[in-house]
């Protein structure tokens, strides 16, 4: 691993890297110290900082992640980085990957820095749609997975709309938002299409599919049950996960049933129910990313990245496009373990 105790061991450091690499390294460590603009207490200051800053290191950010998108982009971060990035690089990890990993260990900002960027949160002005950057923010402090299309869209917004203020570009940002994120009707119209040809084409092997995630939803809720936590509002939460985890697996029986006695002549009737209930658990699924956040507990939070990347990997099984996958993953806090999950699981193939 590198080690960088001064700034000439960085800069000697990066004169090593491919460019692609130097500029995610820097927006990287922008991203870290973006809370320290809560430091300036005018009470009009923070947003008035705020945008120029999230505009420079969102361009940054892409052009690092993407450097295809580069010749349409100006890198606008100067700065240097932790050492754990300079590492990831130096072992082979690519431009794409590290942007999908947490700015942070465990995808959380330290303390003080936490106070700091919920400060900068309470001050900034209602009804300028603020929310746009805030997700964004933290969706990079979390290693969410992003698309590349809206985060080109977001950047290359004409600067005469910038210089209008934050509640102009920000209602273009929220427009660009609504155009650019895959819709769950969608996403639950793309399974009932796929679950139906695959049922109906290999009846075997989907019942088989639909056992093996059946057993780890058990295993999960089983182990959910043993790490109960003691601690009441906790408790509460975990529960309700449970909950969750019990209609999941109660949609996927509910279509091995059918599956299982399917008439010799499949009857489109039957093959439809069957592919309506998983439908419904990809519904119940999503439903279960967005439940779950930074207040879950550490074993809540494990037993439903487990969860999520199976049946992230059960939809890729029946040729349910990734694309989709920000529906289910996007609003989860974990979704950066879910996504190394995915990579351990397709190795395996």
């Amino acid at each position: 691993m590198p080690e960088f105790n001064s700034r000439k061991d960085i800069e000697k450091w990066l004169k090593t890297r491919e460019r692609e690499e130097i500029v995610l390294f820097a927006a990287r460590a922008a991203l870290r110290v973006l809370p320290l603009v809560a430091t300036d207490q005018r009470d009009k200051m923070p947003a008035a900082l705020l945008l120029p800053c999230l505009r420079a290191t969102s361009a940054s950010w892409l052009a690092g992640t993407w450097p295809s998108q580069g010749a349409e982009v100006r890198d606008a971060a100067r700065a240097a980085a932790h050492a754990t990035d300079a590492a990831a690089l130096e072992n082979g990890m690519s431009v794409l990957e590290l942007s999908a990993m947490p700015l942070w260990p465990g995808g959380k900002l330290p303390d003080g820095s936490a106070e700091l960027w919920g400060d900068l949160k309470s001050r900034l002005p209602e009804g300028e749609n603020w929310d746009v950057w805030t997700d964004w923010y933290e969706a990079r402090l979390r290693g969410a997975p992003a698309n590349m299309e809206l985060e080109k869209a977001r950047v290359l917004i004409p600067d005469e709309d910038w210089k209008q203020g934050p509640a102009h570009v920000n209602a273009i940002i929220k427009r660009l938002i609504e155009e650019h994120s895959p819709k769950l009707p969608a996403l639950l119209d793309e399974v009932r299409t796929r679950a139906t040809q695959e049922i109906a084409e290999r009846p075997a092997e989907f019942a088989e599919r639909t056992r093996e995630e059946i057993a780890l939803i058990d295993d999960q809720i089983a182990e959910l049950q043993r790490t109960m936590p003691n601690e009441e509002e906790q408790q509460r939460r975990a529960l309700e996960t449970e909950a969750r985890l019990k209609s999941i697996r109660s949609k996927l029986a509910a279509s091995l049933s059918t599956v299982e006695n399917l008439p010799k002549e499949r009857l489109p009737v039957a093959v439809e129910a069957a592919a309506d209930n998983i439908a419904e658990a990809t519904d119940e699924a999503a439903a279960l990313a967005r439940s779950t956040d930074e207040e879950a507990s550490e074993a809540e939070t494990t037993v439903v990245t487990w969860v999520l990347a199976a049946f992230v990997t059960f939809l890729m099984w029946i040729k349910v496009p990734m694309a989709f996958a920000d529906i289910l993953l996007g609003p989860f806090p974990g979704s950066a373990k879910v996504i190394e999950r995915l990579k351990e699981l397709d190795q395996k193939k």
